[in-house]
């Protein structure tokens, strides 16, 4: 079980990586949606890809921002709400946890809907 775990993490976490450089923001979904097939429980599904699709996003938008303005952009962005220039790692933050949300509710999915059409299947069978 503690294989699987890690298993899901890993292909959550270069899925991610390797095909948001491909496709773009999409590619979130996808890597959820293929970790899925890792595990038993949305629940956890969903908070191991949450994890693992958050930390590439966070890795993802923090490595330009070693080397552009990146930071100036976020500190002007965080200041429409009215909030301290100093604030500006919440963009950061922000886009780590919309990753994250998106691939677990893409692992999330996939394990409900493999378990519905396991059920199906074994419903068809019987009749």
């Amino acid at each position: 079980m503690r294989n699987n775990m890690w298993l899901g993490f890993t292909i959550a976490f270069t899925f991610t990586i390797i095909l948001a450089l491909l496709i773009g923001w999409p590619s979130t979904l996808v890597a959820g949606v293929a970790a899925g097939f890792c595990f038993r429980k949305a629940l956890r599904a969903f908070l191991i890809t949450l994890l693992a699709t958050g930390c590439a996003w966070m890795i993802m938008a923090l490595i330009p921002a070693l080397w552009s303005p990146t930071w100036l952009l976020a500190s002007k962005l965080v200041q429409i709400p009215g909030l301290s220039s100093d604030f500006a790692f919440l963009m950061f933050l922000i886009t780590a946890i919309t990753g994250g949300l998106l691939g677990g509710l893409g692992a999330s999915n996939t394990v409900i809907l493999r378990r519905l059409f396991s059920n199906l299947l074994t419903l068809s069978k019987a009749n």
